[in-house]
């Protein structure tokens, strides 16, 4: 998700999510939880798999990005969150950060019993991330490789994550590096500069996506 509003073509909401930050109110959060449901929405790369059971038949027809496709008990599908949470018919302008979708349409923990029973806690987490990174003065990618999210796109928009140096999958985005400054309010510069006084800081830990 982090990286979704890095990138350029979402950096437009960037703004507005640090106004919100930095608001620090309830109403705020709110809006906040928005714009992380409506991120996480864009960037997922998720995805489960099933075994074909029908009730009462052989076989069962789907539609798959408009095509009928035919499948026989016992067979496997890959259920992608990736193409369900692009799907017009349920997300109108789907490529669109839009604030007032409603919470339940949003699957990329699961659905029914499916659901990941860390869901709510999720949201929250994720929520109070965008929001203390959002606070950063100055936050946005380090410069070079460093500050590029490392994975390899494959078929569906899924992707998979790779370590800082390319060597390794790893299970969850790692390798994204942000340098940010932080302002120390109590040291005071001599009266006869306008500097302000800055520590530049690496994030040495992994950001969620």
């Amino acid at each position: 998700m982090i990286d979704f509003y890095l990138e350029d073509d979402n950096r437009k909401h960037w703004a507005e999510i640090q106004r919100l930050a930095n608001l620090n109110t309830p109403e705020a959060d709110k809006i906040l939880t928005k714009y992380t449901l409506e991120g996480t929405r864009l960037s997922n790369s998720l995805g489960i798999f099933r075994n074909v059971e029908p009730a009462d038949t052989q076989t069962i027809t789907i539609k798959q990005l408009g095509q009928d496709v035919v499948l026989k008990r016992g067979d496997k599908v890959f259920v992608s969150f990736v193409y369900a949470s692009k799907d017009a018919s349920v997300f109108p302008d789907p490529l669109e950060i839009k604030l007032d979708r409603p919470t339940e349409l949003y699957i990329t923990h699961g659905e029914g019993q499916h659901q990941c029973l860390g869901k709510d806690i999720n949201i929250i987490q994720n929520t109070y991330m965008l929001k203390t990174l959002a606070k950063l003065r100055n936050f946005r990618r380090a410069p070079g490789d460093d500050g590029r999210l490392k994975f390899i796109p494959k078929p569906g928009g899924i992707k998979l994550y790779m370590n800082a140096d390319w060597s390794k999958f790893t299970p969850y985005p790692t390798s994204m590096f942000p340098p940010f400054y932080i302002f120390f309010p109590t040291i005071r510069v001599p009266h006869d500069t306008n500097q302000s006084i800055a520590m530049r800081v690496q994030f040495d830990g992994p950001i969620v996506s």
